[in-house]
Formats: C-alpha cells, structure tokens, sequence
C-alpha cells in the first residue's frame, strides 16, 4: 500500500488538500464570515455548497487513484486544476494581498503535476478538450 502511494505523491496531496479544505468549510461554522475574499465566493454559492461539492471531487479522486479509469483521473485533475485557480482569482478579487492567492496557485501547479503524473504513468497523450 504504501509503494502505490509512493508512486502517486501529486495526486495524493492534491486529493488530501481538497479533502480537508472541503471537511473545513462544510463544517457548521461561518467560515466564509472571517473575510473580505470569502464575500467573492458566497455570491457564487453558499458555503455548505462549496464544502460539499470540494470534499467530493477530493473523496472521488481518492477512490479513482488507484483504478482502472485513466480517463476520469485525468479529467479530475483538469477539474482540480481549474478548482484550485477558481479559488486563486476569487481570493485575488477579494483582496490582491491575500496569501490565498499564492497559495492557491502553488496548489492548482501541484494538480498540475498530477495530471503529468497520471500521464507518464500510462504513458497516455494528453487530453484534448477542444
């Protein structure tokens, strides 16, 4: 078991950092009350929505690592991609200082090499999505 998590370090973080930010923000407090950046985001969905929706996608990703569906990983590591800069440009809406802003964009780089990962795992071409 813990050779196949070796194998698979980008997805993994990546599964984990969703998994736990959505646990967070589903939890009953008001997450999206402590700043100005959680404002951008509450006009979009409300904060249960958000927790729900991020806790599953990092749920999905777990059970999908170490299976036999190439294609969906890959998808979700698109989709994680575009979850982690979706939450860059909020934060950057919200306030351009925030600390969010960089950290969301090092984690949308980490489900980049997921996705590179998932790639030369199979030794798959790349997605076209067009």
């Amino acid at each position: 078991m813990i050779n196949m998590i070796i194998r698979k370090p980008f997805e993994l973080v990546s599964a984990i950092t969703l998994i736990l930010w959505g646990f967070w923000v589903s939890l009953p407090v008001s997450t999206f009350s402590v700043g100005v950046v959680y404002h951008e985001m509450a006009k979009i969905a409300p904060e249960p929505v958000w927790g729900c929706t991020i806790l599953v996608v990092g749920i999905l990703k777990i059970i999908l690592m170490y299976s036999k569906y190439i294609r969906l990983r890959i998808i979700l590591a698109i989709l994680i991609m575009g979850i982690f800069s979706t939450l860059s440009i909020l934060f950057l809406l919200g306030s351009w200082a925030s600390v969010g802003v960089p950290m969301y964009i090092s984690f949308a780089i980490v489900a980049w090499f997921a996705y590179l990962e998932i790639l030369f795992e199979k030794k798959f071409p790349p997605l076209k999505l067009g």
